[in-house]
């Protein structure tokens, strides 16, 4: 890979990982970080929690899945397991602004 392509390749990554990090901002405002070790860790960790946040609900909410779960399209038993996974996710995401301090 010749150098020019290289830095592109990174130019672009970096602007791509900046997009994410501004897309969790405005889902966190005003929750931001007040410390400049919050915003490294924010910037360094947001993107890839994210990703990997969202991979997870696409899998674990798949049709497949789904059908291991019941196999009626529309079933109680889904809807009560998709209402605990998002509580506990939910759950999740509050503890974790509660770390951040606000301004």
């Amino acid at each position: 890979m010749s150098a020019q392509r290289l830095s592109r390749v990174v130019l672009f990554g970096a602007a791509g990982w900046l997009f994410v990090v501004a897309l969790l901002l405005l889902q966190f405002w005003p929750q931001v970080p007040q410390t400049f070790a919050g915003w490294v860790v924010f910037i360094a960790l947001g993107p890839p929690v994210y990703v990997l946040a969202e991979a997870l609900a696409g899998w674990l909410f798949s049709e497949r899945h789904g059908a291991a779960i019941s196999r009626a399209r529309f079933s109680p038993l889904r809807v009560l397991f998709g209402l605990v996974v998002s509580l506990v996710f939910l759950a999740a995401y509050w503890w974790v602004l509660s770390l951040m301090p606000v301004g």
